[in-house]
C-alpha cells in the first residue's frame, strides 16, 4: 500500500480508500471522496513523492469534495511534520478562481462523451483535440529539452510518455472505446506532444515553495499560478512571517571572522547568484580549509537560488558538451566537491563571458546555445588555469575559507533552519543593493585586493615572478 485516505472516524469496519501506484497515474480521472466529505486523513505508506504526487492529490480534494480539513499523517497515523494541507487545500480552490460546486460541474462534463467513436470515425488530429480539451491537466511542451510537460496545480512536471499513454487510453475508456492499440495509443501521444502549446522557457526570477512563489527579483511572495511556468519547487514552505535571519547572520559573521571586505564580498557575491547577473562575467571560487563554511555557503547559495534553477556541474563535465546540456536553463551552477584542476577552462571562459557553447541532448544533434548560470567553485585544493592572457583571472573572485568550524558550533540541521529564513534573506540582500552596480563595484573591488593571492601562489608558484 502506498495510500489511505480515511475519515476522521475511528470505526475499525469503515474501508479506507487506497491509492497505489496505479490509482496515482491514473489520478485526474478519479474521485477520492464523496462531495460531502468535510474531513480527510492521509496516511503514507512507503515511498511517496510530496512534490509531485501530494499535489496530485490535494489537487484532486479540492476539486471533487467540500473537504475543509486535509491532514497528512504516517504509517501509524500521527500527524507528519508539516501534515495540516487545509490551508494548501483552500489556495488551490481559491487559485483555481471556481466555486467547488463549478469545479465538480467541470468535472462532470469532461467526462461525458465527446466523440462517437463507431459512426464519426474521428481522424487522428480531432481525438488529439478532443483528449486536450478532456484531460485536467493542462499539457505544454518544452520544445528547448524535447519533453511534455502537464500542470499539477504547483509547477509544470515532465509526462513521461507512457503516462501520457495511460490517460490516452483512461480518455478512451471514458468514451466507451476499446479498438485502439499499443501504435494507436503513441500515435495519439505523438500528435499530443506536437500539437500541445509551446511553453516558455524557466524564469529564473522565481523560486516555488510548498506554500507559494518568492520573486527574487522582488522579495514579493506571491500564489502559485500557472503562468509561473515553475519546473519543480521546493519541499518546505516559505516562512514570511518574519525578516529576522539570526542563522545566517551568525554564519557570516564568522566566516568573514571581522573581516569586512569579505563579509561584503560574500553578500555581493550571493546577490549576484539571486539576481542572475550572468552579465557581469564573474564567478565564485570558495577555497580553503576543510570544514571551514565552503560546503554552508553553496547550500546557502542554493537555496536563494532555488534547486530547481541550479545545476551541478564540475570543471572536468564543463568540458564535455552533453554533461553542458544540464544548464540549460539554469541561473546557478555549482561544482560542489571541485577536484584538482589544470586546464585553461575555455568554456568556464565561453559560458561567463556571453558566448555560445555546444550542448548535447538525448536524440538530437549538437547545437550551440547561450548558457546563462552564474559560476560557483567549491574547493579544498588550489585550482591551477593555464589561461594566461588574463581571462580567467579577470573572473575570479576567490572567497578564502580558512577558519574552521569548531565541533561545538557545528549543527546538522543548520540548512533546515537557513532555509527557514530564506525570505528574509533575499529580502535583506534587495535591500543592501538597491543599486546592482554597487554589488559588482564591491565583487571587483575584493577581486583587485587579491585576498585569495596565496590560493593561487599554492597552485602556481610563478605567480611572484
Amino acid at each position: 500500500m502506498e495510500f489511505i485516505s480515511a475519515s476522521d472516524k475511528t470505526d475499525p469496519k469503515q474501508k479506507p480508500v487506497i491509492l497505489g501506484p496505479n490509482q496515482l497515474e491514473e489520478i485526474n480521472v478519479l474521485n477520492l471522496a464523496e462531495n460531502d466529505r468535510t474531513f480527510i486523513r492521509l496516511c503514507q505508506f512507503g515511498k511517496f513523492s510530496h512534490s509531485e504526487e501530494l499535489p496530485a492529490v490535494v489537487a484532486n480534494l479540492a476539486k471533487n469534495t467540500n473537504v475543509q480539513n486535509l491532514t497528512l499523517c504516517d504509517s501509524l497515523g500521527h500527524l507528519q511534520e508539516d501534515g495540516n494541507l487545509s490551508a494548501w487545500l483552500k489556495r488551490t480552490r481559491e487559485q483555481n478562481g471556481e466555486s467547488v460546486a463549478e469545479m465538480v460541474a467541470e468535472s462532470v462534463s469532461r467526462k461525458s462523451p465527446m466523440i462517437d467513436f463507431e459512426s464519426e470515425k474521428p481522424t487522428q488530429p480531432e481525438i488529439t483535440e478532443a483528449f486536450l480539451q478532456w484531460t485536467d491537466k493542462p499539457i505544454r511542451q518544452d520544445s528547448t529539452i524535447g519533453k511534455t510537460l502537464e500542470y499539477n496545480g504547483l509547477y509544470w512536471q515532465a509526462l513521461p510518455e507512457t503516462i501520457l499513454q495511460r490517460k490516452i487510453m483512461a480518455f478512451y475508456h471514458e468514451q466507451g472505446y476499446n479498438k485502439y492499440t499499443v501504435r494507436s495509443l503513441k500515435a495519439i501521444a505523438d500528435l499530443v506532444a506536437i500539437k500541445a502549446d509551446e511553453i516558455p522557457t524557466q524564469n529564473p526570477d522565481f523560486i516555488g515553495f510548498q506554500n507559494g512563489v518568492l520573486s527574487k527579483k522582488t522579495g514579493e511572495f506571491m500564489p502559485h499560478k500557472i503562468d509561473h511556468f515553475l519546473r519543480s519547487i521546493e519541499k518546505f514552505d516559505c516562512d514570511t512571517r518574519s525578516q529576522n535571519i539570526p542563522h545566517f547572520d551568525d554564519w557570516i559573521e564568522f566566516v568573514s571572522n571581522g573581516n569586512q571586505n569579505k563579509k561584503n564580498a560574500i553578500l555581493a557575491g550571493l546577490y549576484m547568484v539571486l539576481t542572475n547577473r550572468h552579465e557581469w562575467g564573474l564567478f565564485l571560487e570558495a577555497t580553503g580549509t576543510a570544514g571551514a563554511g565552503k560546503s554552508v555557503f553553496s547550500r546557502i547559495v542554493s537555496i536563494i537560488n532555488g534547486e530547481s534553477n541550479t545545476g551541478y556541474i564540475n570543471l572536468q563535465e564543463l568540458e564535455i558538451d552533453r554533461k553542458r546540456a544540464m544548464l540549460i536553463g539554469k541561473s546557478l551552477a555549482i561544482s560542489p566537491d571541485q577536484k584538482p584542476y589544470k586546464g585553461s577552462a575555455d568554456e568556464l571562459k565561453a559560458i561567463t563571458g556571453g558566448d555560445n557553447v555546444t550542448v548535447k541532448l538525448v536524440y538530437v544533434d549538437d547545437f550551440a546555445v547561450k548558457l546563462t548560470p552564474v559560476f560557483m567553485l567549491v574547493t579544498n585544493y588550489p585550482l591551477l588555469f593555464t589561461d594566461r592572457n588574463g581571462g580567467i583571472a579577470r573572473r575570479r573572485i576567490i572567497i578564502p575559507f580558512d577558519r574552521a568550524i569548531p565541533k561545538e558550533k557545528k549543527d546538522v540541521h543548520f540548512t533546515e533552519k537557513v532555509q527557514k529564513e530564506v525570505y528574509g534573506i533575499v529580502n535583506k540582500l534587495l535591500a543592501l543593493f538597491p543599486n546592482s552596480d554597487t554589488a559588482r563595484a564591491i565583487l571587483e573591488e575584493y577581486r583587485d585586493l587579491d585576498e585569495g593571492r596565496h590560493i593561487k601562489r599554492e597552485s602556481n608558484h610563478l605567480i611572484d615572478f
